[in-house]
C-alpha cells in the first residue's frame, strides 16, 4: 500500500537535545529551544516550515515557560554560576534576569518559584537532567 501525500524531503537538519518548542516570539509558529554544545539556541519557525537560529545564549536551558505571568516565554539555564532566569521579551529575545544561585547536582533537588499573581511553579531535577514541572494555583 502506497502513502498518500506524496515524498518528503529532509528540509534541515542540526544536532542539540531539542529541549521544548513553543512560540518565543508571539507569530504563531512553533519555535525550538535546543541545547547545543555549551548553549541553549532559539530557532525560530518560518512561513515555509523551515526553523532559523535567532538567538544562541551561554548556558544550558532547563526549562521554558512563563515564570512571571507576562504572557511571554521565558527560560531557565544552568551556568557555572547557578541557575539563571532569562524574561522572554515576546520577539525571540531575551533579558537576563536575577541569578538564582542555585547549583543543579547530578541527584534530585527541587526550586520553587513564585509568580506575581500568586502561582508556584514547582521544579523537580532528576538525576539524569530529566525536568518535571508542575504549576499550582492558589
Amino acid at each position: 500500500m502506497a502513502a498518500k501525500g506524496g515524498d518528503w524531503a529532509l528540509q534541515q537538519s542540526f544536532s542539540g537535545q531539542l529541549v521544548t518548542g513553543a512560540d518565543f516570539n508571539a507569530d504563531g509558529r512553533t519555535d525550538l529551544l535546543i541545547n547545543s554544545l555549551g548553549s541553549a539556541d532559539v530557532y525560530l519557525g518560518q512561513v515555509d516550515g523551515s526553523v532559523q537560529l535567532g538567538v544562541s545564549i551561554p548556558g544550558s536551558a532547563r526549562l521554558a515557560g512563563d515564570l512571571n505571568d507576562d504572557g511571554n516565554w521565558d527560560v531557565e539555564l544552568q551556568r557555572d554560576s547557578g541557575l539563571v532566569a532569562l524574561r522572554g521579551r515576546g520577539d525571540g529575545t531575551f533579558e537576563e534576569g536575577q541569578a538564582l544561585h542555585l547549583f543543579v547536582p547530578d541527584y534530585s533537588s527541587f526550586v520553587l518559584i513564585s509568580t506575581s499573581q500568586g502561582n508556584e511553579l514547582l521544579i523537580d531535577y532528576g538525576p539524569t537532567d530529566q525536568v518535571n514541572a508542575s504549576c499550582v494555583a492558589r
